[in-house]
């Protein structure tokens, strides 16, 4: 037991690590880590006891609503700090370390660990064999040793060339490299340069924001694509063209033509071509995917996100969670590698019955994403899985944090703003709504997370028409997925259609994969606000007029 004195000065120096611990990029960038580590470090000092229920109320700012199960919820998130804290110490070992022990939540402390040699122990026969015995046992021995040793030793090569391999695939950047090149027009030279350069840096400046590809400048590299931009003028009018050209072979991939009336009109299309060319469905990842590239390579890998991502198809897909986990062991550093890891990591979560090991899932993902933003604090990409997993987690205030930290670092890539804008949506935050209208007054076609979250804001309206034109609209991307089911079922029982209605809920039995045994139990388990989730089971259930 310590002294009074003893035990200020453990506080003391507690507090002390504790201030440093929250200092490190990692848990500034999380705020539940450092909520929670402040908390118990607070009690600690008092002296108080420490429960459950009252860390996941106090510390993680949890309701009575929320918690059905307190003591699996505070568990998850201390097991959540000690795995920060290990890996904290593991980059600072010369500091004295807090820690918490397994089975208790006092933050506890101990002087740098130093190092300390093991000693070896000696084997000796038993004296009661005869020697020539004893001599023959030994002799078997070491001649059985060495040979276990040759076989390992070969294993171990064997398994080390294979993991060199492994490494050599998944550390190896094989992205497209894109140029964009301006082609003068017969036009006057120094106002076509001057045209074609405010556009070239406007297109540049949005594709920088967008993932899979790297920029470079065709005059001083080989590049495997290029953007080729001309620029002409007639009866007024300001036309750009833009090719989207395989460099080796000189096939057209894609080419669009935009009309340009204004110098605020230069950064829209340049928005809209961005989008068209470098987002998930553009014209560069969808002529890629054409060639059948293999997942087992960080390109490979990144295809498959985008084909699994327009159909809402990545809950499940075993071959991106691999692929995901093998880049990621390799590559943590790599802010795609980390995004995917994350992304796959809350998908293998909501697949999970069990809240303990889906909360886990959760906070895993959190961590993964955390340390990968410190490291790269300008990746839009990776505050986009940060929302995602907040609001699987149900942190309405943390799912709005991260959509516009997403939004400030990629303001002009219309992916970021959808996808941001649709979980606000999603969580009945008005900004979303504003976001998606600006969305439908650009150029270009509206990816499928803008029309569910359009779809979203048309019921909370009551906007029949406009839910319905949305839900044409996503039958086109994502057909037989639960989220889609879930809207028909809705707008079919709000027009009063009970049969479709019935059919959709019906459909929707085996999704997502045993996950829920009944409409109302899919509706709950919905990343959304309680409002949302009632007004769609209004919907659902609707008891005006029947059609059918």
């Amino acid at each position: 037991m310590l002294d009074d004195k003893a035990q200020d000065d453990s506080i003391a120096r507690i507090r002390h690590a504790a201030e440093s611990v929250l200092a490190d990029s990692v848990f500034q960038r999380s705020p539940v880590l450092s909520r929670l580590l402040t908390y118990l470090v607070d009690m600690t000092a008092q002296g108080a006891p420490l429960k459950s229920y009252t860390i996941a109320v106090d510390a993680l700012g949890k309701t009575v609503d929320d918690l059905d199960d307190p003591d699996t919820y505070a568990r998850v998130a201390v097991a959540r700090l000690r795995k920060a804290l290990t890996s904290h110490y593991a980059a600072h070992p010369a500091d004295e370390e807090i820690f918490i022990d397994s089975g208790s939540y006092m933050v506890q402390i101990r002087d740098a660990p130093a190092n300390q040699g093991r000693a070896e122990r000696e084997v000796t026969p038993s004296s009661g064999l005869p020697r020539r015995l004893v001599e023959h046992l030994q002799h078997f021995r070491w001649r059985y040793a060495a040979g276990c040793l040759v076989v390992i030793s070969a294993l171990a090569v064997f398994m080390l060339l294979d993991k060199r391999q492994d490494q050599r695939i998944w550390t190896a950047d094989n992205f497209p490299t894109v140029a964009i090149v301006p082609e003068r027009s017969g036009q006057a030279k120094n106002q076509a340069e001057q045209d074609l350069s405010n556009y070239r840096l406007a297109l540049r400046d949005v594709l920088q924001s967008y993932y899979g590809f790297r920029l470079v400048d065709a005059t001083k590299s080989a590049t495997d694509y290029e953007i080729r931009l001309q620029v002409n003028r007639a009866a007024g009018k300001r036309i750009e063209s833009l090719s989207l050209v395989e460099a080796q072979s000189e096939r057209l991939v894609w080419s669009d033509r935009y009309e340009i009336s204004s110098a605020q009109k230069i950064e829209h299309v340049a928005i809209a071509a961005a989008a068209e060319i470098g987002g998930p469905g553009g014209a560069l990842h969808s002529f890629a995917r054409g060639q059948h590239i293999e997942t087992q390579s960080p390109y490979g890998c990144w295809l498959r996100f985008t084909a699994s991502i327009q159909t809402y198809k990545t809950i499940g897909d075993h071959e991106l969670h691999n692929c995901a986990a093998k880049w990621y062991a390799v590559a943590e550093e790599h802010p795609i590698a980390a995004f995917l890891r994350s992304w796959t990591l809350a998908n293998e979560g909501m697949a999970k019955l069990n809240p303990a090991s889906r909360l886990a899932n959760l906070n895993e993902a959190l961590d993964v994403v955390h340390r990968a933003s410190a490291l790269n604090p300008d990746s839009a990409m990776l505050y986009l899985t940060e929302m995602r997993t907040y609001s699987f987690l149900g942190d309405q205030n943390l799912v709005r944090q991260s959509a516009m930290n997403a939004l400030t670092k990629a303001a002009g890539n219309r992916v970021v703003k959808g996808m941001a804008a649709s979980w606000l949506v999603f969580w009945n935050i008005p900004d979303g709504a504003d976001l998606l209208q600006t969305l439908e007054d650009e150029e270009g076609p509206p990816y499928p997370w803008e029309c569910a979250g359009r779809f979203v804001v048309a019921m909370m309206r009551d906007d029949v028409p406009q839910a319905g034109r949305m839900l044409a609209h996503l039958r086109t991307y994502m057909s037989g997925q639960p989220l889609l089911l879930l809207f028909e079922a809705a707008y079919a029982g709000r027009t009063g259609n009970r049969k479709e209605a019935q059919q959709a809920l019906d459909a929707l039995r085996p999704f997502p994969r045993g996950l829920a045994v009944s409409p109302e139990d899919i509706i709950e388990r919905l990343p959304a606000a309680p409002e949302v989730k009632t007004e769609l089971a209004h919907w659902i259930f609707y008891k005006g007029p029947q059609n059918g």
